[in-house]
């Protein structure tokens, strides 16, 4: 039995076993209260087996209780003293209890772990001690490093009262193999809450997630029906406004179609007061000929003015003549009378045509004058309609820009339109991307 255990140590360490049995192990041997009630198809027992911790260490941790319970209170204020050195676990143990209230806890849990049984019980604690730890803050290397300085202390204490090497360093082994699988249940247990606390943590975040998603997802859906409607608003607009825009494109064309038939007429309209230029102009010289005429109907006059004037002379001179002459002359008094008669007709026929050619002069001043009137008249009109074509020519230029402006602006809404349908399609995706998101978080 243990003898047989302790054959390969003493081998190891090169000495002779004793001839007389050691007193743990003799004790172990007569002890009968040390055993195991794990399942042995559970992962305890597989821990268990892998450190080799077997009902005959157990005996030994039995038989060495009452030397740790003779000792405990040296242990425990050794061990306490050098914890309270370390400001982070000091601190713990003055918010989560006092120093007098957890000597006594340890007192009572060194004293069962060296009871030699291992059971549910014992597993049990193990792992609500791991909660508690776990709770007020212990993180596992201060534990570790403080169940190292026990195991020290444990040492320091089997080594004083174990004088056998080989017993020693048997029982020694057997608290190693002890404290190391109450560090696994602890540190399992630390591992499994730390597992469940991130769990709660990424149920937590998880829900608020979930929650915070719904409300951007509502939210979002919320905008996604004011941008469609905005959509639907700007779309209907633009398609106002670009109906406005061929409207008024429309109607610049028929503007500048109008400006070119007023351009035509201006066209048609300085030709004629050409025409009418050239014709005043002929009409002037024309006139000019006839007041020369007139001119030369005078001096005519004036000479057929004078011949009558000698006639009536003559026939004067005739008359008295044919009176000194008597009868002999009676014939050539009747012809002088004719003469003088006809002398007389004429001088008013000259005078009549005097008074005509006066007249016609009259009219060829106030002709040549109205003449000069509508030549004016035409010249300002002719540099009105300049002025009038230069305006058209001005409309049709301000009528082509504006259309092409116009034609630009009507791409430029067509393009727009576009771009907010296009914008209606991305917001509709958007709300489906949404609505596919809300039901993965409602699925998670």
């Amino acid at each position: 039995m243990l003898n047989e255990r302790m054959q390969p140590v003493v081998n190891l360490l090169g000495r002779s076993a004793r001839k007389e049995k050691s007193v743990w192990i003799h004790q172990a041997n007569q002890m009968k209260d040390a055993n195991l009630f794990v399942n042995e198809r559970s992962d305890i027992m597989t821990q268990l087996n892998l450190i080799n911790l077997t009902e005959e260490d157990l005996r030994i941790v039995r038989c060495i209780q009452p030397l740790i319970a003779e000792h405990i209170d040296e242990m425990v204020a050794a061990f306490y003293g050098s914890v309270l050195k370390v400001n982070k676990l000091h601190n713990i143990i003055e918010t989560h209890s006092t120093v007098d209230r957890l000597r006594d806890t340890l007192k009572v849990h060194l004293t069962e772990l060296f009871s030699g049984v291992i059971d549910e019980q014992f597993v049990s604690k193990r792992l609500r001690i791991a909660q508690v730890h776990l709770k007020i803050g212990l993180e596992p290397k201060w534990y570790m490093g403080a169940f190292q300085h026990l195991f020290n202390i444990f040492i320091e204490l089997l080594h004083d009262k174990t004088p056998d090497a080989d017993e020693r360093f048997l029982v020694i082994r057997t608290v190693s193999k002890l404290l190391n699988f109450e560090q696994q249940l602890v540190l399992e247990a630390y591992e499994e809450e730390n597992l469940n606390q991130k769990q709660q943590q990424y149920n937590e975040i998880k829900e608020m997630l979930k929650g915070k998603i719904a409300s951007l997802t509502q939210a979002l859906a919320a905008l996604t029906e004011e941008t469609n409607a905005s959509v639907e608003e700007l779309i209907a607009s633009s398609a106002e406004i670009h109906q406005s825009v061929n409207i008024n494109i429309t109607f610049s064309r028929q503007t500048h179609e109008l400006a070119n038939l007023g351009t035509d007429k201006m066209h048609e309209l300085n030709d004629q007061i050409t025409f009418i230029s050239n014709c005043t102009g002929r009409m002037e010289q024309t006139v000019q000929q006839l007041s020369q005429s007139s001119r030369q109907i005078s001096k005519i006059i004036s000479l057929v003015e004078n011949i009558a004037k000698q006639i009536n002379m003559l026939s004067i001179n005739a008359s008295i003549e044919a009176k000194r002459a008597g009868d002999y002359g009676r014939g050539f008094s009747v012809v002088a009378s004719e003469v003088q008669r006809l002398a007389v007709d004429t001088k008013n026929t000259v005078s009549r045509i005097n008074e005509l050619v006066a007249q016609s002069n009259r009219y060829a001043l106030d002709v040549t004058e109205a003449i000069n009137e509508v030549t004016q008249a035409m010249i300002n009109g002719k540099a009105k309609a300049v002025d009038t074509r230069n305006v058209f020519d001005n409309i049709k230029a301000s009528m082509d820009y504006h259309i092409e402006k116009s034609l630009r602006v009507g791409e430029e809404m067509n393009a727009l339109v576009q771009v907010i349908e296009q914008i209606g399609d991305s917001t509709n995706q958007v709300a489906l991307s949404a609505e596919a998101l809300n039901q993965t978080t409602v699925d998670l």
